[in-house]
């Protein structure tokens, strides 16, 4: 069957992003509204004086099935209208006369007019479809997604784009095993479009390949933070000069478990203890974004944490910091998660994101990126 020209099942349940039960009524909804149009017209007609005409309703109705159905649909809605409309006029005595030959001249001109806007609207949902798809492979190319577990560490990822329609986002995550522990980053370019993607790839393919091979984390932010300078001077078109990305990095030892983070202007990471607890850990001196590091060249501070088994590591963006309600009250993670205990770092992230989805009402204004680490137990580990 052909595709609507307006694309229904864009309508997705918010929590899976899948097309919910909303979209099938909408669908179901949008099918029967033309041929409802052209019925009351119809009825309309009977009961109101001589003088009104139906002839609204049923253009009203073709064009609301040229915007919102198939050709096929179109076609049947429009023929369907055009029988409607010659019915009335022999029922009402009045065909072969000068206003009746006008009428159906003008229903037939409007059914015309109704195919050739569905088949533009057509060719526009055909292009938004190949954008969406190619934006939805250029960013799983910039930002694949992370094994399940990385140097005996346990992850989950979770990526959502404020602009649904596109499938793009700024938001980065990466995870690096490396010969110094295991490293990620988390961060947040600002910009829009292709300048997003731009940045997003350069810094986590350079990140990789630094993490692996500077024994440092504070140098590894640095060398980031003269890559996206770089890339802007080398870019320039594509990434502005404005373009800058706020990042946390985080190290765990692979033979203490220590837990080491550098903060690039970026929101806070969380740890959540096996027993509900929740730290919030901030560093104590707040470094510039990648990018701006010529303004204050100051070192890089890196803040040690315990990392006890059974604890587990959460990095967001601000799009889920800043996720706003209603009354214009920010989503706080650590409130919200505090005194509860998760299966796994992929259920956390689950209720996250459903946990914002429901305090913005679904209107998310941000991208929002989040990566669970887990470090297991021993016990589970031997268990699985």
């Amino acid at each position: 069957m052909p595709e609507p020209a307006i694309d229904l099942d864009a309508i997705a349940d918010a929590r899976t992003g899948k097309p919910g039960r909303l979209a099938r009524y909408a669908r179901r909804g949008v099918d029967l509204v033309p041929v409802l149009l052209i019925l009351a017209g119809a009825l309309f007609i009977q009961c109101a004086p001589d003088e009104i005409s139906s002839q609204d309703f049923l253009e009203i109705a073709v064009l609301m099935a040229a915007a919102l159905q198939s050709l096929r649909a179109t076609l049947a809605t429009a023929a369907l209208s055009m029988v409607v409309q010659f019915w009335l006029e022999y029922d009402t005595g009045d065909v072969g006369s000068a206003a009746s030959v006008a009428e159906l001249v003008g229903q037939f001109t409007v059914c015309v007019a109704a195919v050739a806007i569905n088949r533009l609207a057509a060719g526009q949902s055909r292009r938004l479809a190949s954008a969406r798809a190619i934006a939805a492979v250029t960013t799983q190319a910039a930002l694949p997604t992370p094994p399940e577990e990385v140097g005996g560490l346990r992850l989950a990822a979770s990526y959502r784009a404020a602009d649904t329609e596109a499938r793009i986002g700024g938001d980065l995550y990466a995870a690096q095993e490396t010969p110094y522990g295991v490293r990620f980053v988390v961060g947040d370019v600002r910009g829009k479009g292709l300048q997003m993607v731009q940045t997003v790839s350069l810094v986590v393919g350079s990140f990789r390949e630094i993490a692996t091979h500077e024994p440092d984390l504070a140098a590894v932010a640095d060398r980031l933070d003269g890559t996206v300078r770089r890339g802007v001077t080398a870019h320039h078109g594509l990434m502005s000069e404005e373009t800058f990305v706020t990042a946390v990095f985080a190290e765990v030892a692979t033979d203490t478990g220590t837990l080491r983070l550098v903060s690039r202007g970026h929101p806070s990471a969380l740890l959540l203890t096996p027993d509900g607890g929740v730290d919030v850990l901030e560093p104590t001196t707040w470094s510039l974004p990648l990018g701006l590091g010529d303004l204050a060249p100051e070192a890089d501070e890196v803040v040690e944490h315990p990392f006890p088994p059974g604890s587990t590591l959460l990095l967001v963006t601000d799009g889920v910091t800043e996720a706003r309600d209603r009354r214009g009250a920010f989503y706080d993670p650590a409130t919200a998660l505090r005194g509860r205990t998760f299966t796994s770092p992929a259920e956390l992230l689950r209720e996250v994101r459903s946990a914002v989805v429901r305090h913005t009402r679904g209107h998310q204004e941000d991208d929002a990126a989040m990566l669970a680490v887990t470090r297991p137990n021993p016990d589970d580990r031997r268990a699985r």
